[in-house]
């Protein structure tokens, strides 16, 4: 199910089904895509279809909004939400991803149904779930943040474009996000994941002789998946995708200097850019790694017939070596 996630994903973003194809191709063959099955984590399993399945329906409305696509999205979110707790996390990324394209491009350049749905599913779901409830999820970064989107996508007078509208919605986007962060280091929603980061970043990613220096929070989630990979592993388990999905950041990058780089492949591009250090950090987030990875490779995805095709060829060619390679 995240093989077809990735494949109609890859699809919106690259407008075809060969460029889906080839991002599902990339991320069901890559190790990172199989490895976590492997081990036991069930919830995790149940999980990340689902979230990949929202995402790729949220790309998919992206490129022609329609309401019954929108609505599974949520749906799965919510499941999601009730599945695995690092489906929060998940949402939290994908959340300041629209913020920082609602702030660049306007509210114009999202699919505002869309949106609130998502973001209504999520605030139900902190209302609603059990899990969320106890950790005060309602007052949590994400939530406030999805909050300040609704604000934004329903007030006309903010689609106004210009430096001063940009940085209005800036503004409140910024007051909602440090009002999160605020409410949810009171209520210590989220402040595990948060604690790890920082602990790792302060400590280069080596966990420290003496325990003491680490919170509590830290201590107790710096072990098993949450330790860092080394860069063996990190070439083992992207395989293919990091090659391609290399490629397909350069290509982003040339559309930006155009000026003709969309908002879902800048959310795109935001998303992959966030996961690939997350993974360093977290060997848990390489399946997250890949599939974002495997995502940017259909943006390499040519305009012309010979080259479509022979991008083909070279793609799998360099694919399989490295899957030989690996073997």
């Amino acid at each position: 199910l995240s093989v077809l996630a990735c494949f109609a994903a890859g699809a919106a973003i690259g407008g075809g089904a060969w460029p889906g194809l080839i991002s599902a191709s990339l991320y069901g063959l890559a190790l990172a895509s199989r490895v976590r099955g492997t081990g036991g984590f069930g919830r995790e399993e149940f999980a990340l279809p689902l979230l990949f399945g929202a995402t790729a329906c949220f790309f998919l409305c992206m490129r022609r909004e329609r309401l019954g696509v929108a609505a599974l999205g949520a749906a799965r979110l919510v499941a999601a939400f009730a599945s695995w707790h690092i489906s929060q996390f998940y949402y939290e990324l994908l959340v300041v991803g629209l913020a920082g394209v609602l702030v660049l491009y306007g509210p114009g350049a999202l699919p505002r149904r869309t949106v609130t749905m998502y973001a209504v599913a999520a605030i139900v779901a902190a209302l609603a779930l059990p899990v969320l409830r106890y950790k005060l999820y309602i007052v949590a970064l994400p939530i406030t943040l999805s909050a300040g989107l609704l604000i934004l996508l329903w007030q006309p007078a903010v689609a106004a474009r210009g430096r001063r509208a940009m940085l209005m919605r800036a503004a409140v986007l910024a007051a909602c996000a440090g009002t999160g962060f605020v409410a949810q280091r009171l209520a210590g929603a989220h402040s595990h994941v948060f604690a790890v980061i920082f602990a790792k970043l302060r400590h280069l990613g080596r966990l420290p002789a003496d325990p003491g220096v680490l919170s509590f929070e830290a201590k107790t989630m710096w072990t098993s998946s949450f330790h860092s990979p080394g860069a063996v592993e990190v070439l083992l388990m992207l395989a293919g995708t990091l090659v391609f999905g290399m490629v397909g950041a350069a290509v982003l990058v040339s559309f930006a200097r155009r000026q003709t780089l969309t908002s879902p492949r800048l959310l795109l591009a935001y998303v992959a850019v966030v996961s690939l250090p997350l993974y360093v950090l977290f060997t848990r987030m390489n399946v997250l790694a890949v599939f974002f990875l495997a995502l940017l490779a259909a943006t390499v995805w040519p305009r012309r017939g010979f080259l479509r095709r022979a991008g083909v060829g070279v793609l799998w060619t360099l694919f399989l070596g490295l899957r030989c390679a690996m073997r």
